[in-house]
């Protein structure tokens, strides 16, 4: 349960900034009706389920082999840093319904269903699978979550789906009442968020530097 609730929080933290899904969603919230925001976020959340379950037997495969292992170490310390400084560094880019709008006509056709509209977004974007690489590694480490039977993977895997879907909906439902009044700043909160990086890099750090 433990898994479960560990990665729910990370996923919700993971879904926050601005990218092609929550705007998405975002964007079928103003235009369409809330019931067509879960199917979107449905979908999205079963293409998460699988990325996260496929980097788990990625971390699985990296625990067998220490030298990789301790290079893989290095490789989330930077990745982690490498997030932390995009999300600091991030221009303010306020949403509008006009931006969103536009939005409409760039990633699929008007004609596709909402439910497939969220599962190519998902498809496309395979970046979700290091991620949960990275994190699946580092909490791992840590001894926050263990991967030591099905159900332990079971309960990981869908509390990244769980907290993806709730993400979605809340985003969408949130800003979009927020927009109709004015425009949104997103800048704190990816501030926030890139300092979290940056804390847990440096903790990954202190970390080695104690075990060496």
């Amino acid at each position: 349960m433990l898994n479960f609730l560990i990665s729910f929080v990370l996923s919700f933290l993971g879904s926050i900034p601005l990218g092609s899904l929550n705007l998405t969603a975002l964007q079928i919230y103003i235009y369409n009706q809330f019931k067509q925001v879960v199917y979107f976020a449905l979908a999205a959340s079963l293409v998460e389920f699988f990325y996260s379950y496929f980097a788990i037997r990625g971390e699985l495969l990296l625990s067998h082999y220490p030298f990789l292992n301790q290079i893989f170490s290095y490789i989330t310390i930077a990745a982690f840093i490498i997030l932390g400084v995009i999300n600091l560094s991030s221009k303010e880019k306020p949403i509008s319904i006009q931006s969103l709008h536009a939005l409409n006509s760039v990633f699929v056709p008007l004609d596709f269903r909402f439910f497939r509209k969220g599962f190519v977004l998902s498809i496309l974007n395979p970046q979700a699978i290091p991620f949960w690489l990275i994190l699946s590694d580092f909490l791992v480490k840590q001894g926050l979550v263990e991967f030591n039977s099905t159900a332990d993977t079971l309960y990981y895997t869908s509390g990244v789906a769980f907290g993806t879907f709730i993400c979605l909906l809340s985003f969408a439902v949130f800003a979009g009442k927020i927009l109709k009044q004015k425009q949104i700043r997103m800048e704190i909160l990816n501030r926030a968020i890139g300092s979290l990086f940056i804390a847990i890099a440096f903790f990954q750090i202190g970390r080695m530097v104690v075990e060496y």
